[in-house]
């Protein structure tokens, strides 16, 4: 790899024409899912051949699929439905994904963004800028809602720190774009810090490596900013 040239390698072209909204990669598959359409919402493809991927399986979610985060043997998808905001899909057999459960989410704020942090997935809304918490080992095809904290504004974005049980999120609150989530307790998220970063942020990542979230802006002048501690 050479980061300083890049190159295409390959593409993949699926079936239909709409937008593939998110994406994840869990050993070796990647799993895509989509706006809705006519046709499948979610897709497996296999990465067994990096420089030539392709599509081993998929299957109908009924709705948009915005952001999928992957654990055990299960992809969990969030999405715009008001009565399943977060779709379970059984990826035990790539080749031959289905939907399994969901989780209604009490409110009408749609899962704009979902993360996995270790047997936990963290997920945040929008109209609301609620971060939920669900719990999987309680039920893996249908998890529940175990913890809740709400950011103020939309939330757009987050990525988690898994070594040290930490939320960051991109947000649209004014005067705190940029909030920490303590999640060491799941059941009692709570505001570890917060950066007033003059502009709504509309992504984050996180490196672990060097224990810095990037995030993405509306500003012209400042479109990447980075966050230490």
């Amino acid at each position: 790899a050479t980061p300083s040239s890049p190159s295409q390698v390959s593409s993949v072209n699926l079936s239909g024409n709409q937008s593939v909204l998110g994406l994840t990669v869990s050993g070796s598959y990647l799993y895509a899912v989509r706006q809705t359409s006519n046709g499948d919402d979610f897709f497996a493809l296999s990465l067994s051949s990096p420089n030539n991927p392709t599509v081993s399986g998929s299957t109908d979610l009924g709705t948009s699929g915005n952001e999928v985060a992957v654990i055990g043997n299960y992809a969990y998808v969030a999405t715009g439905d008001n009565t399943s905001e977060v779709i379970s899909v059984s990826i035990s057999t790539p080749s031959s994904p289905s939907v399994s459960g969901s989780t209604n989410i009490t409110g009408n704020s749609d899962a704009v963004t979902i993360a996995a942090l270790g047997s936990y997935l963290i997920v945040g809304q929008d109209g609301s800028g609620n971060m939920q918490i669900l719990d999987t080992p309680s039920s893996a095809t249908s998890p529940t809602v175990t913890g809740t904290y709400t950011a103020g504004s939309p939330i757009n974005d987050l990525d988690v720190d898994p070594d040290n049980n930490l939320v960051f999120l991109a947000t649209n609150e004014t005067t705190a774009e940029f909030q920490v989530i303590d999640v060491s307790t799941p059941s009692s998220p709570s505001l570890a810090g917060s950066i007033d970063a003059s502009n709504d942020l509309n992504g984050v990542a996180y490196s672990v490596d060097n224990a810095i979230a990037i995030c993405v802006g509306d500003t012209n002048n400042q479109e990447v900013t980075l966050f230490g501690s």
